[in-house]
């Protein structure tokens, strides 16, 4: 078959991979469990065996075709997930999130749950494993972003291990790695103008902070800015010197509610 690489669609195919990955899982009879992208079902075989409330979410056409005569007691939903309304879920019920994730939208699709992650028990992923770096890294380091940042604020953030491009077909050319998000609790009221004011002080990220807060294009800084910053960091601090807690503690000054 032809697979798109509009779609970043790499099938998972080695069963051991398979095996390790839903014991992370660990789907559960009773509990409700969403899979993006399940492409043609090789994880989703584990998990319709052991769980009776799967939600399939499948972009591409054909798969989801094939999903829906493999999977009867599924529920299959034939939609890119970045289109996936949140308000067709349960109220007041936490989700399992799973799925080898397409490595061009994997950033924006955990963004998406994040943001709604009052419906997330918690989250198994397989990642582009640059990704997985950047979710896990700390300040003071290379790969420190604002993944790093948003992922961080809102879940503990695990790399579980690294698959090899040879578990796929077709192979990719990089490496991927599980992850694993537990949701946790935080005091910040606003996801998106959080994301603006992260993507804003990330902006010019080789710059002294205080410099790219000036005339910043993604948000408005005023000079309490200046003054926290000069005040607790100094004239020459970088966002990479800055931790999550410390950019958390710097949010608050500006934080709109929702």
């Amino acid at each position: 078959m032809k697979f798109k690489k509009s779609l970043g669609q790499h099938l998972l195919k080695d069963r051991n991979v398979l095996e390790k990955i839903v014991k992370i899982i660990n789907p559960e009879k009773d509990e409700k469990i969403i899979e993006i992208g399940p492409g043609l079902g090789a994880l989703t075989d584990f998990l319709y065996l052991n769980c009776q409330n799967l939600i399939l979410i499948e972009k591409d056409d054909y798969f989801s075709l094939k999903l829906k005569g493999k999977y009867p007691l599924a529920k299959i939903v034939n939609i890119d997930f970045l289109d996936f309304d949140f308000n067709n879920l349960e109220k007041n019920v936490k989700y399992k999130f799973v799925g080898n994730l397409p490595y061009n939208v994997a950033t924006q699709i955990i963004f998406k749950i994040i943001e709604n992650i009052s419906f997330m028990k918690y989250g198994v992923f397989m990642v582009q494993k640059e990704v997985a770096e950047r979710m896990v890294s700390k300040h003071k380091s290379k790969n420190y972003s604002i993944l790093s940042v948003i992922s961080q604020t809102y879940c503990m953030v695990e790399k579980i291990f690294d698959v090899s491009p040879q578990s796929f077909i077709p192979k990719p050319k990089v490496f991927s790695s599980i992850i694993k998000l537990i949701p946790k609790e935080n005091n910040i009221k606003n996801f998106n103008d959080f994301l603006k004011f992260v993507k804003a002080i990330f902006f010019s990220r080789r710059k002294k902070l205080i410099n790219s807060l000036r005339n910043n294009p993604f948000y408005k800084f005023d000079k309490n800015a200046i003054e926290f910053l000069q005040k607790n960091f100094g004239e020459n601090v970088r966002i990479e010197n800055l931790s999550v807690k410390e950019i958390i503690e710097f949010y608050k000054i500006f934080e709109k509610e929702e």
